[in-house]
């Protein structure tokens, strides 16, 4: 099975889509066209947050409902 990683630069109303339906196909990637597809990475302008093995979908909700720019508590790792 491939490994893709996925990163989403942009993460307003479109970025967030991308990410939920990433999460909801991921079966479906795996079992239609072996394919083992993971977000690693979401980021907006001066912020974001990463994991080398897959953020999971509450990481990504946290970090879509931060309303401040560039929170310290966000993980982003070049």
């Amino acid at each position: 099975m491939k490994r893709y990683d996925v990163v989403i630069s942009g993460f307003g109303s479109v970025g967030r889509q991308v990410a939920r339906l990433l999460h909801e196909r991921k079966e479906r990637y795996r079992m239609v066209y072996d394919a083992d597809v993971r977000l690693v990475g979401v980021m907006r302008s001066t912020a974001g947050c990463y994991a080398d093995e897959g953020l999971a979908l509450e990481q990504v909700q946290a970090f879509s409902a931060e309303k401040s720019m560039g929170d310290k508590n966000s993980t982003f790792a070049a």
